[in-house]
């Protein structure tokens, strides 16, 4: 299974030395950082630091001393660099960082149309606002928060058919493409309470139109995480849990189980033995239809690619025409090509793939951060890759 819930330290993995020693000076920077945003680390580190911060090379010290929060205005943060002797070269990157996590989102416009529907009394004028909500919905970047927006205008216009689309496509988008769909620039702390308000307006509207108790269930539970302490989303399940039972009961389902199985692959790994993963997967490669699914939901099929004749061309078709400069395709692909057969088979439509994973996959996180996508999810990838660049530090402090 694609699994990944961005970079979460553990204080287990920070001890107290006795003297004065770290592995590196990147690992200690790393430390640093993260420390600042997670009191459990500050907590480990702040003895360390107090006894051995004279010992700190001149960089460290800087991420020590650093006195601003993510989202502090970029001048203020030069005239820090500057006083701490950064060359002209270290802070046009830094810089360059910034931009790119402070990217403009448009969300002040959305909720413009938002708040003009609130206040509407006409029909006609809100299925004008809904219609410039669909026109805005089109150019964002972010495929949860396009969907999510197209969903809930379509179902308030009664477009039945897109309105099911978007909400089907929605129970594709697991936990780990969040992460990966995520904007950096979504999360600042000018512009997080926007998107939430986005965000809840949508859930609002869509948990009276999908009019179906199991897909209710099924869409507030696959987003549950967003509910987090500090950004709260109202649900109307009062649980969200599935039992053994029904799990095996919907997945037997065409409504329910082969339509929506990576769905109910994630909801049964680790819960069941892998057997019976593998059993149910099967049975779609025999039952289901492939064609139907979109190119990300492959990802079920990693240990599993189809036997069937029919459906390896399907799988391989769909997959090799998926658009790879989308990220959440792209990423499906190079979980998928571990598999060296469906390597094989892929890299004979794009000699792209028959480059080492490893390469592949460390561009790709590269280019999704270069490109704006939330960093911690990125760089938590990078390090488990081995790459230690003190750029990191830079994108998690900023």
């Amino acid at each position: 299974m694609i699994t990944g819930e961005g970079l979460r330290p553990s204080s287990g993995a920070f001890t107290i030395p006795e003297t004065c020693v770290y592995k590196n000076k990147f690992h200690l920077r790393l430390a640093l950082v993260l420390a600042k945003s997670n009191q459990i680390i500050k907590d480990f580190l702040s003895p360390f630091s107090t006894k051995c911060q004279l010992e700190f090379d001149e960089r460290s010290l800087d991420i020590f001393h650093y006195p601003y929060r993510p989202g502090a205005d970029l001048k203020d943060i030069i005239i820090f660099l500057k006083s701490r002797g950064f060359n002209s070269k270290e802070i046009d990157r830094i810089s360059t960082i910034w931009n790119i996590k402070n990217r403009r989102t448009g969300f002040k416009e959305i909720l413009k149309d938002i708040k003009n529907l609130e206040s509407s009394n006409s029909e006609l004028r809100s299925y004008r606002i809904h219609n410039s909500l669909i026109d805005k919905a089109h150019k964002i970047e972010s495929r949860f928060l396009r969907t999510l927006l197209l969903a809930t205008s379509f179902g308030e216009i009664g477009n039945q058919a897109l309105f099911t689309q978007y909400v089907n496509e929605l129970l594709s988008l697991n936990k780990t493409f969040y992460a990966i769909d995520l904007r950096q620039s979504y999360i600042t702390p000018s512009q997080i309470d926007l998107y939430y308000e986005i965000v809840r307006f949508s859930f609002s509207k869509l948990q009276k139109r999908i009019s179906d108790e199991v897909t209710l269930k099924m869409f507030e539970s696959n987003f549950k995480f967003l509910k987090t302490n500090k950004h709260d989303i109202q649900l109307k399940n009062s649980s969200l849990d599935w039992s053994l039972v029904e799990l095996r009961e919907y997945m037997k389902t065409y409504r329910y189980g082969l339509k929506f199985p990576t769905y109910w692959i994630s909801e049964l790994l680790g819960r069941t033995s892998v057997k019976e993963v593998d059993d149910f997967i099967r049975t779609y490669n025999e039952h289901g239809d492939l064609e139907n699914l979109l190119p990300i939901d492959y990802w079920i099929f990693k240990d599993n690619f189809p036997i069937a004749k029919k459906s390896r061309d399907i799988f391989i078709k769909k997959l090799g025409l998926a658009d790879q400069r989308n990220p959440l395709a792209a990423y499906t692909t190079l979980f998928l090509i571990e598999n060296n057969i469906i390597k094989k088979e892929l890299s004979d439509q794009n000699p792209q793939l028959s480059k080492p994973v490893f390469n592949l996959k460390r561009k790709f996180f590269h280019e999704m951060l270069s490109a704006g996508h939330e960093s911690t999810f990125i760089i938590y990838n990078l390090l488990d890759m081995g790459e230690e660049k003190d750029e990191f530090i830079w994108w998690l402090l900023l």
